[in-house]
């Protein structure tokens, strides 16, 4: 009977399919149900819970559509050698450690992976990636989140607009139709970014995925990626993900508890280390980057072992979130007058 059973549901989804790519302009459930001879509850079902979460339609207002593009799509037959093997899985758990919350299509892409690799290669990273989904499972689950993540997915994979609603950190909410060229993780944070074209500044920006609100995909509203559009050579200055052609200097010294662990890194493309003629074991760490908004919560991290020397404008806030630590754990506040006469050589007068 269960065999019977599944047999029906995937001719069912498959009515479904074919009946909607003959209706270009879109049918309502009640119209799938009324043609097909199911009920509505039924037809709800199928559309959302298995064609729409595998991408084969969509729904634009009250009407259900065929993503047409998808057909056009497909994923090749990968070979991969063990070793090659190897670093997919490194990346799985980079993954995994990356997500803060549960994620249904990563977890069917990791799952997916375990199985191949289980019976390819007769090694242990199958057991290690159903390992990962069953650690992605345990993140806190969050409706919303995928639904937004999985619409901006399609807009990126089909080229196709979105109009979202973004709640920035400190302002209003607003609406705008955007067209994703890129969608980046943050190195740090467990945050993933979308960048691409605004229609409300009609420019370039780069949005939070976890402050847009609601997305809804504009199928019949494809873009184009623009010839001078750079890809991911845009983040070239960024530290993280906040890009730009300007670059800022900045210098930050580091003392000898932690200098031998930042010198173990690469921490941008532009990273110059070298030792302080001033202060024997301590370090100093050379960048030019884009924007400090990113940098910033990593200087914090090194606490009193880092020092910001330039800009001014970035060692004035470190001084000023100083103050804030001091009177946050009622300690003596320092003063105000700062004196930098020693830092005269670096800033000038």
């Amino acid at each position: 009977m269960p065999r019977k059973s599944e047999e029906s549901r995937q001719q069912a989804l498959e009515n479904i399919k074919l009946l909607l790519k003959r209706s270009p302009n879109g049918l309502k459930e009640q119209e799938i149900a009324d043609t097909l001879g199911y009920e509505r509850r039924t037809i709800n079902n199928y559309l959302n819970n298995y064609l729409a979460v595998e991408g084969y339609v969509y729904k634009d207002g009250m009407y259900w559509f065929y993503m047409e593009d998808r057909e056009h799509f497909s994923v090749s037959f990968l070979e991969l050698e063990p070793d090659e093997a190897a670093i997919l899985y490194v990346m799985a758990r980079t993954f995994v450690k990356q997500s803060d919350r549960r994620d249904a299509l990563a977890q069917a892409v990791l799952l997916k992976m375990a199985n191949i690799m289980q019976e390819d290669l007769l090694v242990s990273f199958g057991e290690h990636l159903t390992a990962a989904a069953r650690e992605l499972a345990t993140q806190p689950e969050d409706a919303d989140y995928e639904d937004v993540l999985r619409q901006l997915l399609r807009g990126y994979i089909y080229r196709r607009k979105l109009e979202l609603i973004y709640h920035p950190y400190d302002g209003n909410e607003f609406k705008t139709i955007f067209s994703p060229y890129l969608i980046e993780p943050s190195g740090f944070g467990h945050a993933l970014y979308v960048i691409g074209h605004s229609s409300i500044v009609d420019d370039i920006r780069t949005y939070k995925v976890d402050r847009i609100r609601h997305v809804r995909l504009r199928s019949r509203d494809q873009y184009t990626l623009p010839d001078d559009f750079p890809g991911l050579e845009l983040l070239n200055n960024a530290f993280s993900i906040y890009h730009g052609e300007e670059t800022i200097h900045v210098v930050l010294r580091f003392d000898s508890q932690v200098a031998r662990r930042v010198k173990e890194s690469n921490w941008h493309r532009s990273a110059r280390f070298e030792w302080d003629s001033e202060k024997p074991g301590h370090l100093l760490l050379h960048m030019d980057i884009a924007d400090t908004t990113d940098l910033e919560p990593w200087i914090r991290g090194w606490g009193a072992s880092c020092e910001v020397l330039e800009p001014v404008s970035l060692r004035q806030k470190m001084l000023q979130e100083t103050q804030k630590l001091m009177h946050l754990y009622e300690l003596s506040a320092p003063s105000d007058d700062v004196n930098h006469d020693r830092f005269k050589d670096i800033f000038g007068d």
